[in-house]
């Protein structure tokens, strides 16, 4: 609809043009006396004769613009008078000038329709991030009311059919549903906080699609990676998609350094970020006191390598080379390997632990 309304404003606006050129056909062809009635030497006879067309030619010049272009071919027709040059090439110059100006009238409307488009697709992508947002705390609220307490570090709904488990890995949704479940109002908060920080200005770039893509995979491969590597404890959290986001700026970073300013300064918030939380979890597990199911840092060390290897991918290269080619098939041969080994692993021991 937008293009069609654009076609038919345009192909209006050139009606009008061709009727300024038809103007411009006449006075080049007119006699000079029709315009210049102070003309001593044009016939008396002549002038009454072709009385009807100055006012055809005073109709077309009634706007601003037909007088414009009136004026801009009686002077072309004084030029070709004085043998500047012939008629035959002052007519081109004129309709190549119109034909210039409709263009630029068309790009100019084009560019404003497509800002205005940029910024509704701005607020579709902080509404995307909102929903996903407004269905994680929907959960929580849930479980905080059911078990009738909340604090920094619970409550964990162990028994929810969503939470991630060892023992019940045939049931195929836990692999993914996972990630609206948190361990905490802590847990929480910051899971969306940099979801919101890191993922919204990569989808404004990259579009909805394939950020959707890197946190999904993300999140399956918390799971598969937490099936294989950590058999022993409970999953719940978006930890491995929003890794997933941190690991894609990397990648994002190694496919665009050359376009793109303060690359050094965005790896090092993301290692920075990405180095806390590791941290925290590795300190929780081993370290601090065991309130409930220990906490797996695997399911972010494996979102971040699905990050890495989905986001070099599925993300635009403003500028491809051949270097980024090859990266591009190592990031699937990795991904590809390590998918299949953690679903084979899981269908050859499916009663383990």
């Amino acid at each position: 609809m937008l293009f069609t309304e654009i076609i038919f404003l345009k192909l209006v606006k050139l009606s009008f043009s061709v009727r300024k050129i038809r103007t411009i056909d006449a006075v080049l062809s007119a006699p000079v006396g029709i315009f210049n009635r102070e003309t001593p030497c044009e016939p008396r006879k002549s002038r009454q004769r072709s009385s009807a067309f100055p006012l055809v030619a005073a109709h077309e010049c009634a706007s601003k613009e037909s007088a414009s272009t009136c004026r801009s071919a009686l002077a072309l027709r004084r030029v070709t008078d004085t043998g500047g040059f012939s008629e035959n090439k002052a007519l081109p110059a004129v309709r190549v000038h119109l034909l210039a100006r409709i263009c630029v009238d068309v790009a100019t409307s084009l560019c404003t329709r497509l800002k205005s488009k940029l910024k509704q697709n701005d607020r579709r992508f902080m509404k995307s991030f909102t929903d996903l947002i407004k269905i994680k705390l929907a959960f929580f609220t849930y479980y905080t009311v059911a078990m009738g307490e909340v604090n920094p570090s619970g409550p964990v709904p162990i028994d929810s059919v969503f939470i991630y488990r060892p023992d019940k890995r045939l049931e195929l949704w836990r692999f993914a549903f996972y990630m609206f479940l948190h361990a905490g109002w802590l847990h929480l908060l910051f899971n969306l906080g940099v979801q919101v920080v890191v993922g919204l200005p990569l989808e404004m770039v990259h579009g909805s699609l394939r950020i959707a893509a890197v946190y999904m995979a993300g999140v399956l491969a918390g799971s598969l990676g937490t099936s294989v590597f950590d058999t022993d404890v409970y999953l719940v959290g978006a930890s491995g998609g929003v890794y997933a986001l941190l690991a894609a700026h990397l990648a994002n970073v190694l496919l665009n350094y050359n376009n793109m300013e303060f690359g050094i300064v965005r790896l090092i918030g993301i290692f920075v970020i990405a180095s806390a939380d590791v941290g925290f979890a590795i300190y929780d597990r081993y370290a601090a006191e065991q309130m409930g199911p220990p906490v797996s840092y695997v399911a972010h060390l494996t979102g971040a390598l699905a990050g890495l290897t989905i986001g070099l991918l599925v993300l635009k290269n403003f500028e491809q080379r051949l270097h980024e080619q090859l990266l591009w098939w190592v990031a699937l041969g990795v991904y590809a390997a390590c998918t299949i080994f953690a679903i084979m692993y899981n269908l050859m021991h499916p009663d383990y632990p």
